[in-house]
């Protein structure tokens, strides 16, 4: 069985419930009282999710709901691809500010006018430089280094995907290695995901990547369940089942990165 949510984000529309609607049950990561839960994105609003994509059950507690956007979320959206798609989305946070990207020259900063970005240079010598017309490029970084939120970050929004679509289905002991390391993982758990990088979309002369479909499912893959996350950008697919190991020929196709997390 599989389940998911496509979600066009520009603009979002057409997305409709469908199923059980649960009263005060458990919390899916921590199994306390939903009695008081808040609403919960399973696209963060950070990224541009909408009250259109939040889990039509109250499934997450209130602790858990502010947990992770603490402490996981927070952390996942300020690494890379996260905040590079925040960055050429144009996504605000709540407080209205552009998400900017710190480099070596200073802070590049988001803008909603095309094809123009604001840089705070780092120093007066940078500024000119610049002015001078002596730096003309720059480096962004473009790789992972929180693999650790990632990984738990894709697992909280596989579980929820599951938990909408399968209210009952998901306090099945199957999950409960994949919510403990979403939630609290333990020293010596082991998960991994896979990323798939599409560099030829991120600098691409076409509409911004809001313009396109994220897609946010689980699907069978050779007898296991995986959660699947895609934009027009990138792409993850992580395992909900701790069992499922990665195929090794993953590791030597190109834009392929399989990433194995030890906590």
């Amino acid at each position: 069985m599989s389940s998911g949510v496509r979600i066009p984000l520009s603009p979002l529309k057409n997305h409709r419930h469908k199923g059980i609607v649960m009263q005060y049950p458990d919390c899916i990561f921590c199994g306390g009282d939903t009695k008081n839960a808040t609403i919960e994105h399973i696209w963060p609003e950070s990224l541009g999710g909408t009250e259109e994509v939040c889990m039509r059950n109250k499934l997450v507690c209130e602790k858990c709901n502010n947990y992770f956007g603490s402490n996981i979320e927070r952390q996942a959206l300020n690494d890379y691809p996260f905040l590079h798609y925040r960055f050429s989305s144009c996504i605000t946070t709540k407080r209205g500010k552009y998400p900017k990207i710190k480099t070596r020259i200073g802070d590049f900063i988001s803008s909603p006018f095309e094809r123009i970005i604001g840089l705070n240079p780092r120093s007066e010598e940078i500024e000119r430089r610049i002015n001078n017309g002596h730096i003309t490029q720059f480096r962004i970084l473009a790789e992972i280094t929180d693999p650790y939120a990632i990984c738990r970050f894709l697992l909280k929004m596989g579980l929820e995907i599951i938990a909408d679509d399968r209210p009952y289905e998901i306090y099945n002991s199957k999950y409960d290695a994949a919510r403990r390391v979403a939630r609290s993982p333990k020293l010596g758990d082991k998960w991994w995901f896979l990323f798939i990088r599409d560099d030829m979309s991120w600098l691409s002369n076409e509409l911004p990547v809001s313009k396109g479909i994220i897609e946010l499912s689980t699907s069978i893959i050779e007898g296991h369940e995986m959660f699947c996350l895609k934009t027009n950008c990138f792409s993850f697919i992580t395992p909900i089942e701790q069992e499922f190991i990665p195929d090794p020929s993953l590791r030597r196709m190109d834009n392929y990165y399989v990433y194995e997390i030890v906590f």
